[in-house]
């Protein structure tokens, strides 16, 4: 099925997502429907830090808290920013797949939807809230997801960037600028022949996952594949940023413009 809404990404790193999905996950892409996965959910996963805390601190929650894990199907990926949409498929399509799907899974979520997008068409951002409001027709829920953080483009220096800040927050910003002269940035492009290494790329899956452990959301786990297979595409435009303090590799960035 072709899809021509919502999609930011490249359709490099949604292949690579189909053919290497995160750990427990079980991925579909059939060819006259959207991507779709099924994985075990934790309904409280996007819940206030301040709040989860509390509830899992509540008598018995070790025991009583694993009631809200569900096993779920989801429409879409974890990999792109939203759900990517095919411009006329009906949702009743999409309501009755959730209503039967092949697991008989009770719970169906579609991922992502996007509300008034600053990186979208207006064609896009209608589009996805005539879908929104004819899902609540049919009886779906809304519920918020993580906010988008961006920036816009629109200053010509670093230094007309920061003025714009407020004192504190300008004194913050660069007081972390500063560490820059201790870093060495490199850029490399995907599919660059650093990235044929084995060793150099298990050791960028050891940072992924040391980032991944210490966050205090868990939901995908990439798996080495993934980052193996986005990490040599020569095709689909990505750039790498490296950052080294001397002579070691500190963390990275994979962007797609």
């Amino acid at each position: 099925m072709t899809i021509n809404l919502n999609q930011l990404e490249p359709q490099a790193v949604v292949d690579a997502f189909l053919k290497h999905p995160p750990l427990s996950f079980q991925v579909h892409s059939p060819s006259d429907f959207l991507p779709y996965f099924y994985t075990e959910f934790d309904l409280l996963t996007t819940l206030d830090t301040d709040l989860l805390k509390k509830i899992k601190a509540l008598p018995g929650y070790q025991i009583w808290g694993k009631l809200l894990h569900f096993k779920t199907c989801f429409i879409g990926t974890t990999v792109t920013e939203y759900s990517l949409l095919p411009n006329g498929l009906p949702l009743d399509s999409i309501a009755d797949f959730l209503k039967n799907n092949d697991q008989k899974i009770k719970l169906g979520i579609i991922k992502d939807l996007p509300l008034d997008s600053p990186l979208l068409s207006d064609l896009e951002n209608n589009y996805s809230q005539t879908f929104i409001q004819e899902a609540e027709k049919k009886g779906f829920l809304s519920v918020e997801g993580q906010a988008l953080a961006y920036v816009p483009i629109d200053f010509s220096s670093r230094e007309e960037y920061l003025s714009r800040l407020s004192k504190p927050r300008r004194k913050n910003f660069n007081r972390k600028l500063k560490s820059l002269n201790e870093l060495n940035i490199e850029q490399l492009s995907t599919g660059d022949e650093r990235f044929n290494d084995h060793e150099f790329r298990t050791y960028l899956y050891e940072l992924y996952l040391a980032v991944y452990h210490q966050s205090e959301i868990h939901f995908d786990l990439l798996s080495p594949e993934f980052f193996s297979e986005i990490l040599q595409d020569v095709h689909s435009g990505g750039k790498v940023f490296l950052y080294w303090a001397d002579t070691t590799l500190v963390g990275y960035n994979i962007c797609y413009e």
